[in-house]
């Protein structure tokens, strides 16, 4: 599959995911690191701890691991409450045949491995993993920190089942945990440190090498955001303005698909993918003044969008602001 190759770096991570992502990675392994030292004194105390500040660090690490989920779930609720799909890190089959195709690959029954899309069963089961395990390890760890409640409540033998609960899920999400690492962090066949979770930003040869897919149809022209129901009598118009336009960027003549956008804007001015195929066709045209003015409007009334990121990184070329 054969993509541009003098792209910046993309855009993985927004502000808010990367600190969702490090309080939760963080205080992931902080818990999982200090749980072991509660039910080994001794080994903390070798380690220059008691019994006590290590039970406050492991709190702690949760607490931070909590309000890592947090903020993610609420952003989930918010792209939700916009009209976006939310779904798009659970698994599904196309993910199984992805992992049977892999493990064929790996195993030289063909010829090259599955060409991954924006997310793969890589990233999809470390985070179904994390999304039902964090809550049931944060629910059975605050009922064992507070045994006197859970007792009056449940009695000493729940307790007692409530905290190899807890134990149990910690063991669990470490396999999850190395898995996400592995993947996420390293590249396999040719390992080296991702710092995107630092700056949310991967390069873009490291995007064609591990997500080839996503990479093509980051190249497409123009890019399509998905389709938005018909809102008005003249829908039929609309669709057929935006299609003149998307014919004639792709050739190259964007001129006419400037026109043909606009002339869909005027029968729906709210239409966010006429808007943003609009500033890339400016943009692609030479004319960033407008490019600027179309992705800026449409960021405004839809910034949960799922090509917002690619509008993002559009105004950062043209020299545009960068919306949060």
């Amino acid at each position: 599959m054969v993509t541009r190759t003098d792209q910046p770096p993309v855009r993985v991570l927004e502000p808010a995911d990367l600190w969702a992502h490090g309080a939760a990675a963080m205080g992931t392994v902080a818990a999982l690191l200090t749980g072991p030292l509660l039910h080994a004194p001794a080994l903390a105390g070798r380690l220059g701890l008691s019994l006590a500040a290590a039970g406050t660090i492991h709190a702690a690490a949760a607490a931070i691991a909590g309000a890592g989920a947090a903020l993610h779930l609420t952003r989930v609720c918010l792209a939700w409450l916009g009209g976006h799909e939310t779904v798009g890190l659970l698994p599904s089959r196309a993910d199984l045949r992805e992992l049977l195709d892999a493990l064929a690959f790996g195993a030289y029954l063909r010829p090259s491995p599955p060409v991954w899309g924006r997310y793969s069963y890589r990233e999809k089961v470390p985070y179904l993993a994390f999304g039902l395990g964090l809550p049931l390890s944060f629910a059975t760890g605050y009922a064992v920190g507070f045994p006197e409640a859970t007792v009056g409540l449940f009695g000493p033998r729940m307790l007692l089942t409530l905290a190899s609960v807890h134990e149990a899920v910690g063991l669990v999400l470490v396999p999850f945990l190395l898995w996400h690492l592995f993947f996420a962090q390293l590249q396999p066949g040719a390992l080296f440190w991702n710092s995107a979770w630092l700056t949310g930003r991967e390069p873009w040869s490291r995007v064609v090498r591990t997500r080839p897919g996503w990479a093509a149809s980051l190249t497409a022209a123009p890019e399509v955001g998905p389709a938005e129901p018909e809102a008005v009598a003249e829908a039929l118009s609309v669709e057929h303005f935006l299609s003149e336009g998307n014919r004639a960027a792709r050739d190259g003549r964007y001129d006419e698909a400037e026109a043909a956008y606009r002339e869909a804007l005027s029968l729906y001015p709210g239409y966010s993918q006429a808007l943003f195929n609009l500033g890339v066709a400016c943009a692609r045209g030479g004319k960033p003044d407008r490019a600027r003015e179309a992705l800026t409007r449409f960021l405004e009334q839809d910034p949960f969008n799922p090509v917002a990121p690619k509008a993002r990184q559009i105004l950062e070329e043209i020299g545009g602001s960068d919306h949060a």
